[in-house]
């Protein structure tokens, strides 16, 4: 997460009702969103076998879904999912500036 909820909640005075989380890897962000009892999580990731993690790590919140998908701008698009060495950096956007500043995290294979 970017901006940890805890900041968000106190900087801006937010109570989430839902949240939408795209690029949800293994659900890093489960207890921070447990803890402030948010009340709906829809969690998107594109990695097949770790979505397939991340729904066995859900499975005790019947609140919190798990879908495997790559979101992308235009309805049923065939695109490639570039899968990282460090998996938490996989992404459809090929990486560009992220070779120059990790130049040790590279692709390691193509899922479509």
């Amino acid at each position: 997460m970017m901006i940890p909820l805890d900041e968000l909640i106190r900087d801006y005075n937010v109570k989430p009702r839902g949240i939408v989380h795209v690029g949800a890897h293994e659900g890093q962000e489960l207890e921070a969103y447990v803890n402030h009892e948010v009340p709906r999580v829809v969690w998107i990731e594109a990695n097949p076998s770790i979505a397939e993690t991340l729904r066995e790590r859900l499975r005790p919140y019947p609140h919190h879904r798990a879908y495997q998908f790559a979101a992308h701008e235009h309805d049923g698009l065939n695109v490639d999912l570039n899968v990282m060495v460090n998996t938490m950096s996989s992404s459809i956007l090929y990486p560009k500036k992220h070779l120059e500043c990790y130049p040790s995290i590279t692709v390691t294979n193509k899922i479509s």
